[in-house]
């Protein structure tokens, strides 16, 4: 379970801090969404974040997905060196990925929300 909450908004951020299982006692990591860049972007992991690397499978996916991206605009395939360096460091944080898409499915849809949870 993770908590957000927003703590800043201006014309053009909006600047949530984020909080594993609801602990206020640790460090929270921040997610700004820029209003003109039309992004979502992580600033800082919560002090209680733990970050996964990405398994073998979900790299050839990405890989895989690449190449598919790739070829659709009439491109080579990359070599299988570049793709490796592209995805050695590939992986999610396990309560920044769920706060941020409900962030930023809330701002995409035109809703910005002021905070939540998310199970």
């Amino acid at each position: 379970m993770v908590t957000f909450q927003l703590v800043e908004a201006t014309d053009e951020i909006l600047r949530y801090e984020y909080y594993p299982e609801d602990d206020r006692s640790a460090a929270p990591g921040i997610i700004v969404v820029d209003k003109t860049r039309m992004a979502v972007d992580m600033r800082k992991p919560a002090e209680k974040d733990v970050f996964r690397p990405a398994s073998d499978e979900e790299k050839a996916a990405m890989q895989a997905g690449l190449n598919a991206m790739r070829e659709k605009r009439g491109d080579p395939p990359l070599p299988q060196d570049i793709l490796d360096k592209m995805t050695q460091a590939a992986g999610k944080y396990v309560y920044l990925d769920p706060a941020m898409q409900r962030i930023a499915d809330a701002f995409y849809s035109g809703n910005p929300t002021d905070g939540g949870k998310v199970e």
